[in-house]
């Protein structure tokens, strides 16, 4: 009896092998392959491939790899903890830190040469210990992502898409630890899952469903989501019930529970340590590998939010134009990357005269503030106690000490 189709009916599981198809065989119409295909050797598609995700920018997270350190490599010796909050080593993981029996902790850029394909990581190095937290302490490490950077999960939407969360994780002692998954909606929704790490690198791999429930993610520049690493907590944030990678209306109580050593975590012991690395969170249910960026293009990706301007001695800010009888100065300074608001704010350190006008004999002289805000560019104004030139003359800035740092955030 002569066949017009072969069916799966007709064809045993694993009966058709690599023997029985010729060589160069040619599909006409569509293929359909249902679970995971290899393919060995070389592969010519006539038409186009249509991915279901991205095949590039797929990592929404930025600078996942811990490689850029604009405002310094650690915060030693002067460790973290109290109600510290704030940005303060590796570039866009913010630290969330409050309580009534705080811990205290440097947070390192540490080198690595133990795990291939990533030589940074960064490093919660415990200092002061906090075996038994207080009910409201809290110590969590968070990436925070505006909306426009968001619009792909489509949250919110009957149709709203699954995220994959993957990391590196190692430490000094076995610990569990929770991540949790947050939006900043008038309803805040969030879901949590347990990690474990022990002394060697382990890679973690989660998948959190897409969420219907809640409020849309605004498509604009303001904090959307975030990705919260709890590494210590007190009853507040642990004393509910867990259930993993479930989307739910925010309540504190239910964020934090499984931290090891009853919410102690990283903060145990002055031995304990927790590094992380290789952070990607994607669309989609399956975990692709890492996406390695550019230096360049993660550098650009992080001055969005934060751009060192001048670091170190004998570093030019620019020229200004002299008034106020000739005591100081405005300096029109344009950015390399256009900051995510024009809001953004001005951060200077320094010894008392950490600039000099050289016009006028290097007279020391020092930032008091900027005028005409805008995401590319500011006006910044630089006083001096002495005469730096006459009004409408032109002088070079440049940095006096070696402790000067001038720098502009725009952070969310």
């Amino acid at each position: 009896m002569a066949l017009d189709k072969v069916t799966t009916n007709i064809i045993n599981d694993d009966a058709v092998t690599g023997a029985k198809i010729e060589n160069n065989p040619t599909v006409a119409g569509n293929l359909t392959v249902a679970g995971t295909s290899t393919l060995t050797g070389n592969t010519t598609v006539t038409g186009d491939i249509i991915p279901s995700t991205p095949l590039s920018h797929r990592n929404i997270i930025i600078n996942g790899a811990m490689q850029i350190s604009q405002r310094g490599t650690t915060t030693a010796p002067t460790p973290k903890g109290a109600n510290d909050d704030g940005y303060y080593s590796v570039d866009r993981y913010r630290l969330k830190c409050g309580g009534t029996t705080p811990s205290r902790f440097n947070l390192i850029q540490e080198s690595i040469t133990d795990l291939a394909g990533f030589s940074k990581a960064m490093k919660v190095d415990c200092t002061t210990a906090s075996a038994s937290p207080g009910a409201d302490d809290y110590v969590i490490l968070a990436q925070r992502i505006e909306g426009f950077n968001l619009q792909q999960m489509e949250k919110g939407f009957s149709s709203a898409k699954p995220v994959t969360l993957s990391f590196w994780v190692k430490g000094t002692a076995s610990r569990t630890y929770v991540v949790e998954l947050r939006d900043t909606s008038s309803t805040a929704r969030s879901a949590s899952q347990q990690f474990t790490v022990t002394g060697s690198w382990v890679k973690h791999t989660y998948t959190f469903p897409g969420d219907t429930g809640g409020d849309k993610i605004p498509n604009d520049n303001t904090f959307g989501l975030e990705v919260n690493f709890w590494l210590h907590a007190g009853a507040n944030f642990t004393g509910g019930t867990y259930t993993a990678k479930t989307w739910a209306n925010h309540a504190d109580t239910h964020t934090a529970v499984g931290i090891s050593g009853s919410g102690a975590g990283a903060m145990q012991t002055t031995s304990d340590e927790f590094l992380f690395t290789g952070v990607q969170l994607e669309l989609g249910s399956s975990a692709t590998p890492f996406e390695h960026r550019s230096y360049g293009d993660e550098l650009v990706r992080c001055q969005r939010y934060y751009e060192q301007i001048l670091t170190g001695s004998d570093q030019g800010l620019g020229i200004g134009v002299e008034f106020n009888s000739g005591t100081a100065l405005y300096v029109p300074t344009y950015f390399t990357t256009a900051k995510r608001t024009d809001q953004w704010s001005l951060k200077e350190s320094g010894t008392s005269t950490y600039l000099r006008s050289r016009r006028n004999n290097n007279i020391g002289a020092y930032l008091v503030g900027y005028q005409n805000r805008s995401p590319s560019m500011g006006t910044l104004i630089i006083n001096s106690s002495s005469d730096m030139g006459v009004d409408g003359g032109a002088s070079w800035v440049e940095s006096n000490s070696s402790d000067a740092n001038v720098a502009i955030e725009a952070e969310l």
